[in-house]
């Protein structure tokens, strides 16, 4: 009987644990796991373009279904190694507005 319980109490620690482990936090910045926070302004200067209509309410395109909050910052990460036409790495750019964490 010992054996029993303590075989159920393993099997519910471990369950428990398992779905603890599996929630992920809420990004402090409004960017997900692996993108990072960027300044309109500084990609706009150095020839960025898509970055400023990403942030834009107005522009039409849109991030996690919903438009630009134009703050002036967007997620974004490098994808490859490849060189956009003035130099500088390719980016996927979004808006920065997933949930917060409290």
């Amino acid at each position: 009987m010992k054996r029993l319980v303590l075989a159920t109490v393993t099997v519910i620690g471990i369950v428990v644990g398992a779905q603890v482990t599996a929630k992920a936090d809420a990004p402090s910045n409004g960017c997900p796991a692996g993108y990072q926070l960027l300044s309109v302004a500084t990609l706009t200067s150095e020839g960025y373009r898509v970055a400023a209509e990403v942030d834009s309410p107005t522009s039409g395109v849109l991030s996690h279904g919903q438009p630009g909050n134009g703050d002036g910052s967007v997620c974004g990460v490098q994808l490859g190694n490849r060189l956009t036409h003035f130099g500088l790495p390719f980016f996927n750019f979004i808006d920065d507005t997933l949930p917060a964490s409290s």
